[in-house]
């Protein structure tokens, strides 16, 4: 492989209200975009999500990360194998974003225009709010983009949860719905806290407690609720480990380890028997579109839940001249391969963060 230009830009994006996280409440997101281009005219992107209590990196960390360490390693790897650059990327310990940045880029070049056109169904991830509030907003989801799928952020503690979940199922008995507790609660309440959420109609739970791979297969036994594994599962390995003790499905995460991870975390779960989620990882809608491709190589018999990719319809500033919409609980992936014109690089740079 041989590379013509090597670009990274910074930008933050306001988000339309505040968000509240598990571990912040924020006002806009930060991103990293990184663009390769070849001596043959095609060009890969990648962009991060830049939050240190997600991946450990804040967008200056993970532009000093991918300069230092990752694109040194692309300038000395010209001419290689797409094979031997793999291997040499595999080298690097840690840094599971930074790599999956420079990887997802170069499955892009390595596979233009994958997906295009394809229809890939949704879900909308509602944040932590009032009961009320939650199921207005999922109304509203339902209403103007026609999913009606939804995560629900729990951690509000257990009888708060248990609300938000009856509120979104009084106001759409159809919807399904699921659960991700980002860890928040001890293992001693997963008994009883995963029987609470059935009983107020929620599908499977995702996170409930802190996940180890020694102590998983006992949790997954005391649950009253199928268990996505999500933070735990950072690797392929891990993730066939938690499979094979138990899990429903694993959440794989282009935003977090790159494409070809999550292909690698969703082939791992699959040859147990168990299913794979396309998790958030909080994407603008460059990125949430970018990372969709992950779909035209997905077994879509291991989906067991519609992408969380829709992240950015809570943005208020987007960076694709033409973003995507969601149409009838669907996002359409573009008809032709993502290309510099389809980027709005004058708002990209309005929006840049200074280094």
């Amino acid at each position: 492989m041989k590379f013509d230009r090597i670009s990274l830009h910074t930008y933050s994006l306001p988000y339309r209200q505040r968000v509240t996280w598990s571990d912040t409440v924020e006002a806009e997101a930060n991103y990293v975009l990184l663009r390769i281009a070849d001596d043959e005219g095609r060009v890969g992107y990648a962009e991060a999500t830049a939050k240190p209590t997600w991946s450990g990196y804040t967008t200056r960390a993970l532009v000093a990360t991918l300069q230092e360490v990752f694109l040194p390693l692309l300038v000395q790897a010209q001419g290689d194998s797409p094979e031997q650059l793999a291997r040499k990327l595999q080298l690097i310990p840690g840094h599971h974003q930074a790599r999956g940045m420079v990887e997802s880029a170069l499955w892009m070049l390595a596979h233009p225009g994958a997906g295009a056109g394809l229809q890939v169904p949704v879900s909308c991830t509602l944040t932590r709010q009032a009961p009320g509030a939650v199921a207005e907003q999922a109304c509203m989801l339902r209403e103007t983009l026609g999913v009606d799928c939804f995560k629900l952020k729990g951690g509000q503690g257990v009888e708060a949860d248990v609300e938000v979940v009856r509120a979104v199922r009084r106001a759409l008995p159809h919807a399904f719905v699921y659960v991700d507790a980002n860890s928040a609660y001890a293992p001693a309440q997963l008994t009883a806290y995963s029987a609470a959420l059935a009983d107020a109609g929620a599908a499977f739970l995702e996170d409930p407690c802190a996940f180890t791979p020694s102590g998983f297969g006992a949790k997954a036994q005391q649950s009253h609720l199928p268990l996505l594994v999500d933070l735990a599962a950072t690797d392929a390995g891990l993730a066939a480990h938690y499979a094979a003790q138990g899990a429903f499905a694993v959440s794989g995460k282009p935003g977090r380890y790159g494409i070809p991870e999550t292909l690698r975390v969703t082939n791992a779960a699959r040859e147990t028997g168990k299913g794979v989620c396309i998790g958030l990882f909080g994407e603008s809608d460059l990125g949430s579109l970018l990372n969709l491709q992950v779909y035209a190589a997905l077994p879509l018999d291991s989906v067991i839940a519609p992408a969380e990719l829709s992240f950015f319809v809570g943005l208020r500033e987007y960076v694709l001249r033409k973003p995507p919409a969601i149409v009838d609980g669907a996002l359409r992936l573009l008809d032709c391969a993502l290309d510099d014109e389809a980027i709005d690089f004058g708002r990209m740079q309005a929006h840049a963060i200074s280094r």
